[in-house]
This record gives structure tokens, sequence and C-alpha cells, in this order.
């Protein structure tokens, strides 16, 4: 698996999977899912996406997996997915991506039901100043982002013209979510739920990077309970009538005094941590090449 190899061997099934300039090899995690890949006869190739010399077309299946510098460059990364995907079968699928690169996703997501971190949303160009917060504490984050970039924590009346501040200057290039803040994320912490072709696989508990963890914050194992995965089910099938389509996704949820909570859908580039259950490399490794065919 050499990642200056532009093209994978013909006489295997080839699969690329995708990453990123700062960061151009596989986290300990994806590098489980291309050993299974391997080993069911696979050609694995590791490519950036920002890679100009990458022949795309000799991918049976090209996945996503840390192309992680993408929201910084919306526009190119959107453009590239629209050249890619007319040549090679992208993981996940396209209109899936781009339905999540937008953090709107989430409204979409409440107006099918299930309920939401509590979100107000505000268009490129608009003025909060005549905002009545309902919350004691809000995030406000960029609508196209990641990690926490963009994002600010503020207490409120105390620190409103802070927030006011910080969101005119995201207004100025793109919309906006003020959401509440809830307490039990550092206490019962957010609940990150995997699916591997739409089946429940595993689960970690966390504090979510855009409210203050770091890469070496800990996560830790979580047995989901039933209501949790049935909750999180509800959020996929928002995404997709058929959540088997979907060959990996992350669930965060939270829950809070009033029930619980999605704090994101992750289609694109999640972490999968399948560090914490191996087998469910060999789960989505059989779940790609079914796609691929």
């Amino acid at each position: 698996m050499n990642s200056k190899e532009k093209s994978p061997p013909t006489n295997r099934m080839s699969i690329t999977l995708v990453t990123y300039d700062k960061e151009p090899f596989l986290t300990d995690s994806d590098r489980l899912i291309a050993t299974e890949l391997v080993r069911l006869g696979c050609a694995v190739r590791i490519a950036r996406w920002t890679d100009p010399d990458i022949d795309w077309t000799t991918s049976a299946c090209t996945v996503l997996r840390s192309p992680w510098d993408a929201y910084l460059q919306p526009e190119k990364f959107l453009g590239w997915l629209a050249l890619v995907e007319q040549k090679t079968t992208v993981v996940n699928a396209p209109e899936l991506l781009r339905w999540n690169f937008d953090k709107r996703y989430l409204l979409a997501i409440e107006d099918n039901g299930v309920p939401i971190i509590s979100t107000h949303y505000w268009e490129r160009g608009q003025a909060i100043s005549d905002w009545t917060a309902p919350w004691d504490e809000v995030v406000v984050k960029p609508v196209i982002g990641a990690s926490s970039i963009g994002v600010g924590r503020f207490r409120l009346p105390e620190q409103r013209l802070q927030m006011e501040q910080h969101a005119a200057v995201l207004l100025m290039s793109t919309g906006v979510l003020l959401q509440r803040y809830e307490s039990s994320v550092s206490t019962a912490m957010e609940r990150s739920l995997v699916f591997i072709a739409g089946t429940y696989s595993h689960a970690v508990r966390r504090i979510p990077f855009n409210l203050g963890a770091t890469p070496d914050t800990d996560d830790f194992d979580h047995e989901a309970s039933v209501e949790e995965i049935e909750f999180a089910k509800q959020a996929l099938a928002a995404a997709a009538a058929d959540a088997e389509t979907v060959p990996y996704a992350r669930v965060d949820l939270l829950p809070t005094s009033h029930g619980l909570v999605i704090m994101e859908l992750e289609l694109i580039d999640p972490a999968l941590f399948l560090t914490r259950r191996p087998a469910a490399a060999a789960e989505l490794a059989s779940a790609l090449i079914k796609h691929a065919r």
C-alpha cells in the first residue's frame, strides 16, 4: 500500500481510501479496513483527494476516510466530488455526502420528527443583534465546518456582545447555527454510535471536539442502550430510506434532561473507532466490496 502509487494493479478489485495532504496515511482505525480489504483479495490504494496525478478511473470504489481539510475549501471539494463520481463509485453515495456537507441537514432530520440539539439557523449576511436568546449558554458554529474550527461557546447574557461579534464574522462568508449548550456534554458525554451497512456495530462515549475536546482527550467504550440504538436508526433513516445502502455512518447523540437529541450525523469522513471492535473492519470491507459491484 504505497501512498505514492498512482494506479493500483488491475487484476484485482481496486479500492481507494481517500486522505488529505496533512495526514496522507491512514489512521490506526482505517488501517484495519485496508488490511481486511487485502485479505479479501482487493488491491488497496491510499490517495490524497487533492493529488492531481491520481487516475480515479482505476478504482472500482473510492472511499472517503480522512479528507479532513475539505471544509476549509468547500467549493474545491464539491467540485472534486462532482468530477470523481463520474469516474468511480464513491462511498458514501455522493448525494448523501453533499447533503451531509452542510449542517443544515440537522434541520431536515428534525423535520422528519427526530429531536436534534436545539438549533437556530442564520443565513449568510443576516444580523443576529435582535435575536432573543432562549438559553443560558449558546454554541455558535458555521454550517460548513469540522471539529472546533469557527466554533465559539458563550454564556448569556454576560457574553452577548462577544457572541454577536463572533457570529458576525462568520456570517460574512457562511450561514451559522446557534445551538443550545447542554451541560450533559461534560457529564453524561456524547455517545457516538457506529453503523455498518445500516446495522449497529459499536459505540464510544466522548466529549465533542467542538466543545472542548482535543485529539488527546480520552474516549470510552459505551454499551449503547436499545433506546439509543433505535433513536440513532431514526436519524439515519432521515438521510437514507434504505440504511443498508450506507456502508458506514456515525450518529452522535446526547442524553439531556428533555430526552435524547441528535448532535451530528456523520456520513462523510467520520472516525469510526474500529480499534474498539476490529470485527467491524471486516464487516465494512465486505460492505465496500458489495457496494463496488
